[in-house]
């Protein structure tokens, strides 16, 4: 395997042919561009913009805003009076433009052999019927009428009988009845449907989509977001409810877009990396998670033609880093982040980040971009940005307030360990190795009450550990909540029985 380990920081530059073809080019003309875009937002935007098609422009402001409580309630406008539709931009306008025999995207499932691919003109036909679709149900057409999503899934998980809840993908823990005429078949509804739906031109600042997942208990609005068409394939592996598979998936399709919905290690530990070299793929984008899992199997699986590979959703710890660069990337990938931030950067485009401590006084930057969200980190001489966790992602000890991905990193370290959740044993001795890790790396007072042995992790399918879960898990508490998202529910009981008495 790949030496991932560096003694202390290093700066590892992006592959000058990956430089050379990327959107920003340099760290000059990164600065440049970013000057702009805090001195000049109206114009920055405005350029970025012309990219997509707007039905009209702006009969209002472009840009306007108020982050001063004490000048009355908070808002961001932008590009007020606009009208556009996400839709049109990722499909039909790539239709119209002749590109409809293009395929928009590759379609991978769990089983090697089931897969698929689909072309913007049939994407479009799909979609349209599905619109129709919808628009035909009572209570789901934007509008007067509204289907409240979130207080029916509150409904159905939390208060109704097993027997009536309904079934996201097999699972022993569900049993489906059929209740007509409330259920229906998908692909009686589709065929039945017209292929004609045209768009309908919202406003800019109109919600894209409202996201609830019960995995990150989360509520997120993105404003108007589209794409263009690109000429390498990309593959995401972002699981479709959760927001980076919506966006990169969903609303956004690409040329030669493939997408997963599967367990990376299903056949076996190659699955990624066989579809990569199937579809010659030469973007990435996965999670963390599920890199150190990929490690922990090795490096014979992994095949190299990737130019860019990307992470998203958590902190990454330097030794997944590496592998992921030395490995996947072959030293000749560019390792990137998108703007969740959760390693070493410089602000984006229009963002001029502040880091405060806790009696609100700056002392550097602090990256979070969500209205909802907020990050600790902290800024080095060179001007880098390090995130390290969510500021609800800490663990208070002897009044030292620490990231559970600090712990984690210097647990991951330690050459037995492949991944590490901390939150709640194993070995006596492989404990007490792991215990003085923990204070070697960073202090006495970080160090774990307990250790707990872990044939598995509860995951999504996409790879990303369930925290909450491991919460409970860590406090006794079988009251799990929903798990429907999880790749294998039987790892909860495991986690259970192998839980330290003493804890």
């Amino acid at each position: 395997m790949a030496d991932n380990h560096h003694p202390s920081p290093v700066l590892i530059p992006p592959p000058s042919q990956v430089q050379n073809e990327a959107h920003v080019k340099s760290m000059d003309q990164y600065r440049e561009m970013y000057k702009k875009s805090v001195e000049d937002p109206v114009g920055f935007w405005g350029d970025i913009a012309k990219a997509f098609h707007w039905e009209s422009g702006p009969t209002g402001k472009f840009l306007e805003y108020n982050f001063d409580v004490r000048n009355g309630p908070i808002f961001i406008k932008w590009m007020q009076g606009a009208k556009t539709n996400v839709c049109y931009n990722a499909v039909d306008r790539h239709v119209k433009s002749g590109n409809g025999s293009k395929i928009a995207f590759y379609w991978e499932g769990n089983d090697p052999g089931d897969c698929g691919k689909v072309t913007f003109s049939e994407l479009q036909d799909k979609v349209c019927r599905f619109a129709n679709v919808l628009k035909s149900l009572d209570g789901v057409w934007r509008g007067s009428k509204l289907l409240n999503l979130k207080a029916i899934e509150e409904y159905v998980v939390n208060d109704r009988d097993v027997e009536e809840r309904p079934g996201q993908r097999p699972s022993p823990q569900l049993k489906i009845e059929w209740h007509a005429p409330r259920d229906k078949w998908w692909h009686e509804l589709v065929a039945a449907a017209s292929p004609d739906c045209p768009p309908v031109w919202l406003d800019a600042e109109d919600p894209l989509f409202m996201l609830y997942t019960r995995q990150a208990t989360c509520c997120i609005l993105p404003q108007r977001s589209s794409t263009t068409l690109i000429s390498n394939p990309t593959m995401c592996t972002g699981a479709q409810p959760m927001l980076a598979g919506l966006r990169d998936t969903l609303t956004s399709p690409t040329d030669h877009c493939s997408t997963f919905e599967g367990v990376p290690t299903y056949p076996d530990a190659g699955r990624f990396w066989a579809i990569i070299e199937k579809y010659r793929v030469s973007k990435f984008y996965t999670a963390p998670t599920a890199i150190r899992t990929l490690m922990g199997f090795g490096d014979d699986f992994v095949t190299n033609s990737l130019k860019v590979i990307a992470t998203v959703g958590e902190p990454i710890n330097p030794e997944a880093w590496l592998w992921y660069y030395n490995v996947v990337g072959n030293k000749q990938a560019a390792v990137v982040d998108t703007f969740w931030q959760t390693e070493t950067t410089f602000p984006f485009f229009g963002v001029v980040p502040i880091i405060l401590n806790e009696d609100g006084k700056e002392v550097g930057v602090q990256p979070a971009v969500a209205r909802s969200d907020a990050d600790s980190g902290y800024k080095d001489k060179d001007g880098y940005i390090w995130v390290t966790g969510r500021i609800d992602d800490m663990v208070n000890v002897s009044g030292h307030l620490l990231s559970t991905a600090e712990i984690e990193s210097a647990l991951v370290e330690h050459p037995t360990v492949t991944e590490a959740a901390v939150g709640s044993t194993y070995s006596p001795e492989l404990a007490v190795e792991l215990i003085k890790q923990v204070r070697e790396k960073i202090g006495p007072f970080a160090q774990p009450d307990f250790i707990q042995e872990a044939p598995g992790l509860p995951k999504t399918r996409s790879g990303k550990i369930m925290r909450r879960v491991l919460r409970k898990i860590a406090i006794g508490d079988r009251n799990i909540g929903d798990v429907t998202t999880m790749a294998d529910e039987s790892v909860v009981d495991i986690l259970f029985k192998l839980r330290p008495d003493t804890a």
